[in-house]
């Protein structure tokens, strides 16, 4: 009969792949001859991407759920839905009336590039100070302008309509196990602070008249995830070159948390059926393929540098790459590196007690 104390197979691989994943981030301590520029994703936001595209409401009747379209807008649908095995994950706008007008509107689902880069920033910004949970807006256009967002009215503009969307979606993840469904409710901030008329600038889509929040809060679920240990670390200036295609920075970070967990001399096949089902729309193989081939290939332009990916007919191939190469994608020029110190050693804290001493910690705790 198996003992409580000893490992099972799955312990035991799991171990692995964590030992694996703390040489990669062991590897990405600072250097006397080197800067490196990190910023973070959690890994929630790798495996599953928020909507390519706004959600166009393209009925002939509409959803009573669904309120009259912002000056400006079309009609969007006010949920977006993904599933895949036993999972499935909602995000939803919210309704809101406004406290001066009494006007109702809704926020909308956050969509698109600029909402992938800013959920980057708030993780990164979290994993920089974990004891803060409120996020200093000012430092979204520094960021912004090292990965190569041109910091223009429109560009502004539409980083300002995301923000606000992703200020007050909800995630509600439902999963089913052993005849039961399980479900949790998320959202990114639970508080922040607008200035006088800006959200009903916002319901009239004024956004050159709409200024960025003057502070947000990370809900405490989301800062202890954004801060904690399944932050993936990612190349801040291999983003310069898919800044603007949200398939691409789908892919490159999807493809980032999978990499570290690679054996020595062997390959991980990502099959275009996974790949459509966390971030297509159901097409087929070969329409993905069509629609997705440019964002595909940045993608893996991007990785190039210190890890090899291979297309075939069957998906992509990443291959095992060595730590000490894994530590290229990082490594910039100290004039162009924006990422503090403060970032690298929060890395290093959060790993060097268990890569000491790792009898200290059991298996089954790994």
């Amino acid at each position: 009969m198996l003992s409580l104390s000893q490992p099972t197979t799955t312990d035991i691989e799991r171990a692995k792949a964590t030992d694996l994943a703390r040489q990669y981030e062991l590897a990405l301590q600072g250097s006397p001859d080197d800067e490196l520029d990190i910023s973070f994703m959690h890994s929630s936001f790798c495996l599953s991407g928020l909507p390519l595209r706004p959600l166009i409401d393209r009925s002939q009747t509409p959803s009573d759920s669904t309120l009259p379209a912002i000056p400006g807008r079309r009609k969007e649908l006010p949920a977006f839905f993904r599933r895949g095995g036993s999972c499935s994950l909602s995000i939803n706008a919210t309704n809101l009336q406004l406290p001066i007008s009494g006007r109702e509107i809704c926020t909308g689902v956050p969509w698109g590039s600029r909402s992938r880069l800013l959920v980057l920033w708030a993780t990164t910004a979290a994993q920089q100070n974990d004891t803060n949970t409120w996020l200093e807006i000012g430092s979204i256009r520094s960021w912004l302008k090292v990965i190569g967002v041109q910091y223009c009215q429109d560009s502004i503009n539409a980083i300002k309509d995301q923000l606000i969307r992703l200020s007050f979606a909800r995630f509600t993840m439902l999963m089913a196990h052993g005849g039961n469904q399980f479900f949790t409710n998320d959202c990114l901030f639970e508080s922040g602070v607008f200035e006088d008329t800006d959200l009903e600038n916002y319901a009239d889509n004024d956004l050159t008249n709409v200024r960025m929040p003057l502070g947000l809060k990370l809900s405490d679920k989301a800062f202890q995830r954004f801060s904690g240990r399944d932050a993936i670390p990612v190349p801040t200036q291999a983003l310069r070159t898919i800044a603007n295609n949200s398939m691409a920075i789908d892919l490159f970070v999807y493809m980032l948390f999978k990499l570290r967990a690679i054996p020595e001399g062997e390959t991980f096949l990502i099959n275009w059926k996974s790949l459509i089902g966390q971030f297509g729309n159901g097409e087929s193989k070969s329409r993905f393929i069509k629609d997705y081939k440019a964002s595909i290939d940045r993608a893996i332009e991007a990785m190039s540098c210190a890890a090899k990916v291979s297309v075939d007919e069957e998906g992509l191939r990443l291959h095992h790459v060595k730590p000490a190469e894994f530590r290229r994608l990082f490594v910039v020029s100290p004039s162009t590196s924006t990422t503090s110190r403060i970032t690298r050693n929060r890395l290093v804290n959060r790993i060097m007690p268990a890569a000491i001493d790792p009898a200290k910690q059991s298996v089954l705790e790994l």
